[in-house]
């Protein structure tokens, strides 16, 4: 694999179009090649935003990936010291191999991460 940490394993990147006309904005790009390959939506951020996995890294032909979000009710003290209720969201992480991924595959294994929720 490349030493670019944002080159995948064939020389594909992923990249950002500006429109791909489906309001999905992320594909793989082959650098060697020029084919592009729009990535499926599998999320909304903010329950809204539609949005592929996001690739966080790649190493062995596998790939570490947001898929997802979950939201939930967080119950806690408001500004005003009151009890306040707040809508707070968990990222979803998984590892898939890249040519799995690369042939429309989201039959990623689902990780959890400890502590903090930032990868």
């Amino acid at each position: 694999m490349p030493d670019d940490p944002d080159i995948l394993p064939g020389n594909w990147a992923s990249v950002y179009i500006t429109d791909l006309g489906n309001g999905n904005n992320e594909c793989l790009l082959n650098l060697d090649t020029g084919e592009f390959q729009p990535q499926p939506t599998t999320w909304f951020k903010d329950q809204a935003a539609p949005r592929c996995p996001i690739i966080w890294a790649a190493d062995h032909g596998m790939l570490f990936l947001q898929y997802g979000e979950v939201y939930y009710t967080e119950k806690g003290i408001g500004p005003d010291g009151l009890p306040a209720s707040y809508t707070v969201g968990r990222n979803e992480y998984g590892i898939i191999s890249f040519d799995d991924y690369l042939a429309g595959s989201q039959d990623w294994v689902h990780v959890t991460l400890l502590g903090d929720d930032f990868a």
